[in-house]
């Protein structure tokens, strides 16, 4: 994650197009979100502007920013581009007529979040938004525009990051942490988060009120300049100097990728060390555990090879079973396969309770043809 600040004066009505380089280039095309960090605008008839990514590729962004009858001294803008492998980015815009939209995703949601990027008014002393948004369940995200004063729609980009534990087994390694905290009123006030120690922190404006005296401005940075967050107490602060800022939400989401000391198991984003509880397999290189099957009481190497079963299972070739499988005998809830010749059997393999068709059963066991010493009858 990174700042673009935009400088100089952008004129009323105009646009530019400029290319951000990424720090290193990245192996895959990244998704990439925006968040609005600080800005000072001019007093126009109209507070617009409009903010889109044009291209990505392995080692830049291109971003235009178009002013829609606003003149723009000056817009920080955050670039957060994600290589992670299950990642979702959703662009949308809400207005009067159409406050919540509803976004859906493949797969479970492990963590979101939501960021404007510009917005459209046409008031000229009060400017006023307020952006959430929620997940409804597994699969779907609300996000919801409110308290618009003056804003007629605002530019939002979503960032969902989901589980695909069948192709990225590794998932567990990684945790989103999200913190929104509120500003107050004057111009000196600092706020403090305790997210964990981050590989990345992206950070920026959630929703506001302004009333303009000069200029619509607000600013808001860590207290130092570097432009990426290596630390998990962070301050930030708005610059208030400008105007009269009735509220400011910020928010802050930290990537971190786990690790536990030497012979000890990541285990639900906790360190675990032997002995190991039921219930759970383990792997080396990287040492990670997961959950075994609910049908299993014990498992190895995968969540489905059962070395055990739960009370009153049945363990058949590492699989557990609510009941006894055809072709099988059990012995203490444990199963083993028949002969081949026995359709069912008992206590043993070869002791046949049943053959299958066009076989002789006769004294337990299973007959391709007639014993010459039995007498048989078709049944």
């Amino acid at each position: 994650m990174y700042v673009q600040a935009v400088t100089s004066d952008l004129v009323e009505n105009n646009q530019i197009t400029f290319s951000s380089n990424f720090p290193q280039p990245f192996q895959n095309i990244p998704k990439v979100i925006l968040s609005v960090q600080g800005f000072n605008f001019g007093i126009q008839s109209s507070q617009s502007y409009r903010l889109t990514i044009q291209s990505i590729t392995l080692t830049s962004v291109t971003i235009k920013l178009q002013s829609i009858g606003t003149l723009i001294h000056k817009l920080n803008i955050g670039i957060l581009a994600v290589d992670y492998p299950f990642v979702d980015v959703f662009t949308n815009t809400l207005d009067s007529s159409r406050l919540n939209a509803f976004h859906q995703v493949s797969n479970i949601i492990q963590s979101y979040i939501t960021f404007y990027t510009s917005f459209q008014a046409t008031v000229t002393t009060h400017l006023g938004f307020q952006l959430d948004s929620t997940q409804i369940d597994s699969q779907h995200i609300q996000v919801t525009a409110s308290n618009f004063n003056g804003v007629t729609s605002i530019d939002y980009n979503l960032l969902v990051i989901y589980y695909d534990i069948n192709n990225f087994p590794d998932y567990p390694f990684y945790a989103f942490y999200l913190k929104i905290f509120s500003d107050n009123i004057d111009s000196n006030t600092l706020v403090q988060t305790n997210l964990q120690s981050p590989d990345t922190g992206f950070y920026g404006l959630k929703d506001l009120s302004l009333i303009a005296i000069s200029t619509f401005s607000i600013f808001f940075y860590p207290t130092s300049s570097s432009q990426i967050i290596q630390s998990g107490n962070y301050v930030f602060y708005t610059k208030k100097n400008y105007d009269f800022v009735n509220f400011a939400n910020s928010q802050v989401i930290d990537f971190i990728k786990l690790s536990c000391p030497l012979n000890q198991y990541l285990y639900k984003q906790n360190c675990i060390q032997a002995p190991l509880p039921n219930g759970i397999y383990c792997l080396s290189s990287p040492n990670v555990c997961y959950d075994c099957n609910s049908n299993c009481k014990t498992c190895q190497s995968s969540s489905t090879n059962c070395l055990s079963c739960q009370s009153n299972q049945y363990l058949y070739q590492n699989k557990c079973y609510s009941s006894i499988q055809d072709g099988t005998y059990c012995i203490n809830y444990i199963c083993q396969q028949c002969a081949l010749q026995c359709k069912t059997c008992l206590n043993t393999s070869d002791f046949c309770t049943s053959c299958f068709d066009y076989q002789y059963f006769y004294k337990n066991k299973c007959y391709a043809s007639k014993p010459s010493q039995a007498f048989c009858i078709l049944e």
